[in-house]
């Protein structure tokens, strides 16, 4: 007879799922393995929707929502809800499912992985809602790009090439000798806050838009899921797969979401596009920025 399990008040969905895990079943292993390696998208299935895409049946899943200490599904996917709001701790990421050991299929298993979030990306992209934020920078007065920790990386990748495009009128906020705040002190209604917000969201990042709504702001968004705590922030929102990958917040996905952005600038505005890079040419080529071979 299997020993019961028991679960503090306190312990979230994943500590609950590591915990059950060895004792598992065959079919409810396989229902866990998914739920760790799609949170984001297990969160917002209902239970028909779950066991398809396990292949097991409704009460397999049923019984190991009563296994993990919940009184039914609905309250299970509830968990799962209230997990992603801060998705993963770093030490719980370097913990996950696939990732305790040292292999070359697990490194490998990193690219695939970010090959599945461009994927769905792609997949789940709003053409009308890229066109409209397309529009909605190229009109704009400035453009404020927000984003902080790792994703200030694509605050600056964003920043450099939307400068060239749009004649500098991006303004890149960042925690340095002005504060933040100050910096955005000037914003206008004509104005565009662009925010990027990706797994573990930075509480600095929904200050500042939330600042920015005040202001009356359009703000654009782009982030993973709609339960984004900058989501009820927005005007308008692109989304970016960021599937877990261990400890490293993995932004593949989103840099190529970027790219694709600001191509659609470029085609929308394509004879200034050349002018611009004719100039580049020239200056790149005066002053040797690029070795010749």
């Amino acid at each position: 007879m299997k020993k019961e399990l028991i679960f503090k008040e306190n312990e979230d969905v994943l500590k609950r799922l590591s915990i059950a895990y060895d004792s598992l079943s065959k079919h409810h292993k396989i229902v866990a393995d998914y739920i760790m390696e799609n949170l984001d998208k297990a969160a917002y299935m209902t239970i028909n929707i779950l066991s398809q895409y396990t292949d097991t049946s409704v009460a397999t899943i049923l019984r190991m929502t009563y296994l993990l200490g919940y009184e039914g599904y609905p309250e299970f996917r509830q968990a799962l809800k209230n997990q992603i709001k801060n998705k993963l701790t770093t030490i719980q990421r370097i913990h996950m499912q696939g990732f305790d050991g040292y292999s070359i299929e697990a490194i490998k298993d990193v690219l695939k992985l970010d090959i599945e979030n461009i994927k769905s990306t792609y997949d789940e992209i709003d053409e009308t809602e890229l066109s409209i934020v397309v529009d909605k920078l190229i009109a704009a007065e400035k453009i404020y790009l927000i984003g902080s920790r790792t994703t200030s990386v694509l605050v600056d990748y964003l920043s450099y090439y939307l400068n060239l495009l749009l004649n500098g009128k991006v303004r890149t906020i960042q925690d340095n000798i002005r504060e933040p705040f100050e910096q955005l002190m000037n914003i206008s209604k004509n104005d565009v806050a662009l925010g990027l917000s990706f797994p573990r969201y930075s509480s600095r990042t929904i200050k500042y838009l939330s600042y920015c709504k005040k202001k009356e702001t359009t703000i654009i968004g782009i982030t993973d899921i709609i339960s984004s705590p900058i989501f009820p922030l927005c005007d308008h929102v692109l989304f970016a797969k960021s599937n877990i990958i261990s400890f490293v917040d993995t932004l593949v996905a989103p840099l190529s979401l970027i790219n694709a952005l600001v191509i659609g600038i470029s085609l929308k505005n394509a004879q200034h596009t050349q002018e611009v890079f004719a100039n580049l040419e020239e200056l790149w080529n005066e002053y040797v920025i690029y070795d010749k071979i």
